[in-house]
């Protein structure tokens, strides 16, 4: 199952290697080719989950049940401490979208250099992902989770302390995807 979620991840992160690239030569033309490309990529998502979702997926809701499910839900204490912290984990996983563009505009950069940082940051995870989940397999799951967010801590701490400078943005994104591949698979074990 974890390795099936690795999979899952690979894939995710190549959609991330080749949209910041496209977008950045694509923000170099004009703003409106980059929102009229970023639509065209949700509208065929949107038909593509509409023809193949399956139906099976989506089970019928029963009526009055959601005091008792959510009540359920919160009475499991160590489900809420992981979904808080991974919550976490993604929201401040995240701000490297936004990290990136300021150091870019703040050191005179080119708009390319994101969609590199990014390259970097996912095509690392790509490679990597399948090996990663394999090492860890037999590590306990809490340790892999201890491990991934003290490395979103370092790539954070990175990130934070760049001076500015975009070259200094890439040992952030390794240590951002070295958490990345190892919450992921214990993410979904």
């Amino acid at each position: 199952r974890a390795r099936v979620f690795s999979l899952r991840v690979v894939f995710g992160n190549g959609g991330m290697v080749v949209g910041p690239l496209v977008g950045a030569y694509l923000i170099a033309v004009s703003f409106t080719w980059v929102a009229v490309a970023a639509g065209l990529m949700f509208l065929v998502a949107g038909i593509f989950t509409y023809f193949y979702y399956p139906l099976e997926a989506v089970a019928p809701r029963r009526r009055n049940a959601d005091k008792t499910n959510w009540g359920a839900v919160l009475a499991n204490r160590p489900f809420v401490w992981l979904t808080a912290t991974l919550s976490g984990y993604y929201l401040l996983n995240s701000q490297l979208n936004i990290l990136l563009p300021l150091v870019v505009v703040a050191d005179h950069a080119p708009t390319a250099m994101i969609g590199w940082v990014l390259a970097v940051y996912s095509g690392i995870t790509i490679l990597l992902q399948t090996t990663v989940t394999r090492w860890v397999s037999n590590v306990a799951l809490q340790a892999q989770m201890t491990w991934g967010l003290a490395a979103a801590a370092a790539g954070m701490a990175l990130g934070g302390l760049s001076d500015w400078n975009v070259l200094t943005l890439f040992p952030a994104a390794l240590a951002l995807s070295a958490a990345s591949m190892l919450i992921n698979p214990a993410m979904f074990a």
